[in-house]
């Protein structure tokens, strides 16, 4: 390898690894749709141009007052920061805003209307992170009564949208939801579910509360599962 190609790898690396680290956090917070090679190797060269945005006026701190050579350890330091620690926080800042929705709602008091970057409807929903209750209605009508809580999961894969539910109730005839203490949970595969009701989570602890929840049929909605 020669020089001037270990150079090039070098600059490369630099302008793509913020990128990619920054891409990587982002995918652990919300879903994304799988993309080519080519489309996310421009996203990386983006995101790390977003990343070092912010690295412009240290930078130019650094080269005016001769910084660099006077503090070489700092210097690295800040270099060290600016392309391995800087993405992950952007990324948590990034993945924090989106699901907080919040672009769409401080636009929403303009009267605008956003499309969400999320590319499904269930996407969208479980990466906002609420807790729910959940009635699961299967394909052979049989409903299944759940917490959606931060111990649940919702499969992100495209080809698999199951879902765990980290507590399980049954309803007896007055309309109560019942917990069932030795459940640890339930899983329901993808090719089982005709729909699921969304109900707001609050802190329940009796019975009375439950039925009243349960016959008021209050909730955040409903929505059928994509395919």
């Amino acid at each position: 390898m020669t020089f001037e190609t270990f150079d090039a790898i070098l600059w490369a690396s630099i302008a793509i690894v913020p990128g990619f680290i920054f891409s990587g956090t982002l995918s652990m917070l919300i879903p994304r749709s799988n993309s080519s090679l080519e489309l996310r190797a421009k996203e990386y060269f983006t995101l790390s141009c977003i990343n070092y945005g912010i690295w412009v006026l240290p930078l130019m701190f650094f080269y005016k007052y001769e910084w660099i050579d006077e503090y070489p350890k700092w210097s690295i330091f800040g270099a060290w920061c600016a392309i391995f620690v800087s993405p992950i926080v952007l990324g948590l800042i990034f993945g924090y805003i989106s699901q907080r929705n919040l672009p769409a709602r401080f636009l929403g008091r303009f009267g605008f209307r956003t499309i969400s970057p999320i590319p499904r409807a269930w996407d969208s929903h479980f990466s906002r992170m609420f807790q729910y209750y959940v009635i699961v209605t299967l394909k052979n009508d049989t409903c299944l009564y759940g917490l959606y809580g931060v111990n649940s999961i919702a499969g992100s894969d495209p080809n698999c949208r199951d879902i765990y539910l980290e507590t399980v109730f049954d309803v007896n005839e007055e309309g109560e939801w019942i917990l069932l203490e030795d459940s640890r949970g339930a899983w329901i595969a993808e090719d089982q579910i005709s729909f699921l009701e969304f109900i707001e989570y609050e802190e329940v602890n009796d019975g009375a509360n439950q039925k009243e929840r349960s016959e008021s049929g209050s909730g955040t909605g409903q929505g059928k599962l994509p395919t």
